[in-house]
């Protein structure tokens, strides 16, 4: 699977921009949720309180792991001005995967 951070359009990269590749929806969605916390602890109430509902949301949790282990991805998308975060989980497939022989 792939992972990514896009900084928002016409913004300057943050700091949290990056690639990663990990291998279970898990671990995927454990990379999303740490960027998340940081993103809300980096925000003073109450711009931070959807990012922390949202990481308390076990159900949106179970859905997000349920569509990624099922090969879809996840977005999460979180604007409010100035700042706009935007994270997506995405499966990608090995060089390996297409291999004929």
């Amino acid at each position: 699977m792939r992972f990514r951070q896009v900084p928002a359009e016409g913004a300057p990269l943050s700091a949290l921009d990056e690639h990663e590749h990990v291998e279970t929806p898990g671990q995927a969605m454990r990379w999303l949720r740490r960027h998340v916390r940081a993103a809300a602890l980096a925000m003073d109430e109450p711009a931070n309180g959807p990012l922390t509902t949202w990481l308390a949301d076990e159900m949106e949790l179970r859905r997000a792991l349920n569509g990624l282990a099922r090969s879809c991805s996840y977005l999460l998308v979180w604007r409010t001005k100035p700042v706009e975060l935007l994270l997506c989980a995405e499966p990608t497939h090995s060089a390996r995967s297409f291999d004929t022989s």
